[in-house]
């Protein structure tokens, strides 16, 4: 398993546009217009500063994007993708007892395998789920709360490898 640098703010607002696929002005404008917002970087500390950034947040803008390149409100891409970006899945959900089922860490892949974003647009419900590249079309569609929807579904590997490649990000062995 490979550990990154998620939490530390060290990207300026240039080079998180750059890396999620935005035009610098368009991220600056969804952040100012209050679409966006800053979860785990760093404000601007003073009028002409810009943001910093950590990788946690660049992942969640960068899904964002893919989002609103599928026609979803850019509120509404970023409120999903924060599912992505700063929930992880697996556990018990108790202190002291064994995970359970695959895990992944905020902003982090399923270690085998496709992770896959499902985004159901109706109720605005997301899943994140770990594939084989098979997708079950049988549950593919059902929302998390348990209706038929039509839903845009992200691959988020091929999201991850153009954000790290664009910041040279590299992994720490465990």
């Amino acid at each position: 398993m490979f550990n990154y640098d998620y939490s530390t703010p060290r990207y300026p607002i240039r080079e998180a546009a750059q890396a999620a696929g935005f035009e610098l002005n368009t991220l600056r404008s969804l952040y100012q217009r209050g679409h966006f917002s800053i979860i785990g970087g760093e404000e601007a500390k003073a009028r002409g500063l810009g943001h910093m950034l950590n990788l946690r947040d660049i992942m969640h803008v960068a899904v964002a994007k893919q989002l609103m390149e599928a026609g979803v409100h850019p509120k509404d891409a970023f409120q999903a993708a924060i599912h992505f970006a700063h929930v992880g899945s697996g556990g018990s959900g108790w202190v002291g007892e064994p995970m359970t089922g695959p895990t992944r860490l905020p902003a982090g892949l399923f270690d085998d395998g496709f992770t896959v974003l499902i985004y159901f647009a109706a109720s605005q419900g997301v899943k994140i789920i770990q594939t084989n590249g098979a997708l079950d079309f049988g549950t593919l569609f059902i929302s998390p709360n348990g209706d038929r929807e039509p839903a845009i579904v992200i691959c988020l590997n091929f999201v991850e490898h153009a954000v790290f490649c664009a910041l040279g990000v590299t992994a720490k062995a465990d």
